[in-house]
């Protein structure tokens, strides 16, 4: 009897590297004796986080993070807290404290901040497109029409 494809594949959960701890993100929302509040939350908040800086930081840096910087431990722990805040609350405050907290994300991705290790040294893998091509003559000019 032939065994299908997908019979051969091992079906294992993929290994994640926790940017925080649901502790850290707890105690930044004001949420560390809430008994109410299961720890399957605090993790999909945890998740979502980690989510949304991988999404926005893949192309300037190699994610996810193996050895986890402190802004990107510090952003996920706010980002995680800030929207459990929102979604128990709905306020103002947290809304806006998301917002600056995605303002910051968008600096790092626009390589204005940079996130660096504990030598000090960029971890950025990007390496952009300058605008210099040196003596080369052009290919095409501006008149050309295919």
């Amino acid at each position: 009897m032939e065994a299908s494809r997908d019979s051969d594949l091992v079906r294992r959960p993929m290994t994640t590297i926790n940017y925080a701890t649901i502790e850290d993100i707890r105690m930044k929302a004001g949420f560390e004796k809430a008994t109410n509040l299961a720890d399957r939350h605090v993790q999909a908040a945890r998740r979502e986080a980690q989510a949304e800086i991988d999404a926005a930081l893949g192309t300037r840096y190699t994610v996810p993070f193996v050895l986890v910087p402190e802004k990107i431990r510090t952003l996920t722990i706010k980002l995680a807290a800030y929207s459990l805040k929102y979604d128990a609350y709905g306020d103002v405050g947290s809304q806006k404290a998301l917002e600056a907290l995605r303002l910051q994300l968008q600096a790092l991705v626009n390589g204005d901040t940079a996130i660096t290790d504990d030598a000090g040294i960029n971890l950025s893998t990007y390496e952009g497109v300058t605008s210099y091509f040196g003596e080369e003559p052009r290919a095409f000019t501006i008149g050309q029409k295919f």
